[in-house]
């Protein structure tokens, strides 16, 4: 099965290289979707079911950008030119924005990762009650994507303006501080390719200089960094997947200390997937699902009631910054992040609790960070990122002592 996910994404990737779209592409593209929804039938535990999700993910991931990042700007393009109408523009764009944005959103396969209130077999258990419902739903979504496809690729032919050319980016490759770069740009990129590279250069610098001292096995990986500035993603600042680390125009608006953080968050996600298993990595589940304890939010409003804030408070944050991280952690932990996505202030939480709201919560009694409280696996790439560019002050004695022992 993952042999057949891996080719069939090595694939999809060569085809949203494309510059042209036809009927051929577009048929290319259903039969090698179809084909990898029928690996889900094969998928006999957790493991198979992580690795089948990921496979659609990254596809996913290749089709978005396609369509939503080269195609529909690239139908955009012929507005420019006039050789659409302002018309002709706005009902083709919703002609194929609804239904492929519909069948990008439904992708999400029901698998949840791992942690202190979810087990293999329940997270399998969920997996396999949910999948026949969701392969339905994605079927359907598909067909009307294929469709709108199709309709497109008719109505662009009758303008005898020849194949319908798609607007990809360019790549150049580097070698940076030791690292292998591709940067992916056009020129009309949002950020400029050269402002882009001059902070990567530094920011890299910062990692080649925190991984030697504190964390090498980020640098003997030599993993690939692949800098997409046509990607400007407000809630994703990278991703590690293929063996390589994306990294968005978002956080290349950043100062390099801060893209430096988001590099070796990525690259940690490499170790982890390669470097901590077995013993490893059910000593560092051990220490970060252990160290759990209660936090009563009445004594949060009771001491901090009169700040506006209920998340990411700056007077926390300086006077007790542990109780910071573990409010931050709130809206990432899964078993929470659904109640208190919305409560943003303390009026928020007072209203919460006076409406009878749980007063009482598990947090880290030891966290690493907001994020590093989603699951075990992202603490870890959270606590690599924190060692590399802020050395081992930043993290508590106790996890600086567990990730001397699994690393």
């Amino acid at each position: 099965m993952l042999r057949i996910a891996h080719e069939l994404l090595r694939i999809a990737q060569i085809l949203c290289a494309a510059e042209t779209l036809d009927k051929g592409r577009i048929q290319k593209f259903r039969k090698d979707f179809l084909t990898l929804m029928k690996n889900a039938k094969i998928v006999s535990n957790y493991e198979q079911a992580v690795e089948w999700a990921k496979g659609m993910q990254r596809w996913r991931k290749h089709f978005e950008d396609y369509t939503f990042r080269y195609v529909l700007d690239s139908l955009k393009k012929l507005q420019y030119k006039k050789v659409i109408t302002k018309d002709q523009y706005t009902i083709w764009d919703d002609h194929l924005r609804t239904p492929l944005w519909d069948l990008v959103i439904n992708l999400s396969v029901p698998i949840d990762y791992t942690n202190q209130h979810i087990s293999k077999d329940m997270a399998f258990q969920r997996f396999e009650n949910e999948l026949p419902s969701w392969e339905r739903s994605v079927r359907r979504y598909s067909r009307k994507a294929w469709k709108a496809l199709d309709e497109f690729v008719e109505w662009h032919q009758s303008l005898d303006e020849g194949e319908f050319e798609v607007n990809t980016p360019t790549t150049e490759q580097f070698n940076i501080e030791g690292f292998p770069v591709i940067l992916m740009s056009r020129p009309d990129s949002y950020v400029k390719p050269k402002e882009a590279m001059a902070k990567l250069k530094k920011a890299l610098s910062i990692v080649k200089a925190g991984a030697s001292k504190y964390a090498p096995i980020l640098l003997r990986m030599k993993i690939p960094i692949v800098v997409d500035l046509l990607n400007l993603s407000l809630d994703t600042g990278g991703e590690y997947q293929q063996g390589k680390v994306f990294l968005y125009g978002g956080p290349m608006t950043r100062n390099p200390k801060e893209i430096a953080s988001v590099i070796a968050h990525e690259l940690a996600h490499a170790v982890y997937a390669k470097h901590i298993s077995g013993k490893g990595s059910d000593l560092w589940h051990k220490h970060i699902s252990g160290n759990f304890g209660t936090l009563d939010l009445r004594d949060v409003l009771k001491k901090y009631g009169n700040e506006q804030d209920f998340f990411d408070n700056a007077k926390i944050k300086k006077k007790d910054p542990v109780l910071y991280l573990q409010l931050m952690g709130l809206i990432n932990d899964p078993a929470y992040k659904n109640t208190f996505q919305n409560i943003l202030s303390m009026d928020n939480l007072r209203e919460y609790l006076e409406g009878g709201g749980e007063p009482k919560v598990s947090v880290n009694k030891k966290p690493v960070s907001g994020y590093g409280q989603k699951n075990s696996m992202e603490a870890f790439t959270e606590a690599m990122s924190l060692l590399t560019t802020y050395g081992p002050r930043a993290l508590h004695p106790e996890t600086m002592y567990v990730l001397k022992m699994i690393l």
